[in-house]
């Protein structure tokens, strides 16, 4: 069964990946289209916060990691990582990056908490 702190990360990680495949290449002007995207998806946003109980003012985090994501896909970025020179296992390592803020954004350490 999966928690529900997980069902929020995937659909949230989901959002982006959607984004992105709706979106192939680049975009002549990727912060207004990274904006017209983060608009279009804040009230699916805001039922998968709502579903794990997490604070409406999460949504600005979300936010930033969503926008930041989709960004720099638009902007033609390639994903970079500096354990590996392979561009596929970059790619998949930047995704599981992905992942891992959005878990820290909807459950962060209890020393963040103040």
């Amino acid at each position: 069964m999966t928690s529900p702190l997980d069902a929020a990360v995937t659909a949230l990680h989901g959002l982006i990946v959607t984004a992105r495949s709706e979106n192939p290449g680049t975009s002549p002007d990727p912060y207004l289209d990274g904006l017209a995207l983060w608009v279009s998806v804040v009230p699916q946003v805001r039922e998968v916060l709502a579903a794990v109980g997490t604070h409406e003012s999460t949504l600005g985090e979300v936010e930033y990691i969503y926008r930041e994501a989709v960004t720099a896909w638009l902007c033609g970025d390639e994903p970079y990582n500096l354990l590996t020179d392979d561009p596929v296992t970059a790619a998949l390592l930047a995704d599981d990056e992905l992942e891992h803020k959005i878990r820290v954004v909807l459950d962060p350490p209890a020393v963040w908490i103040f």
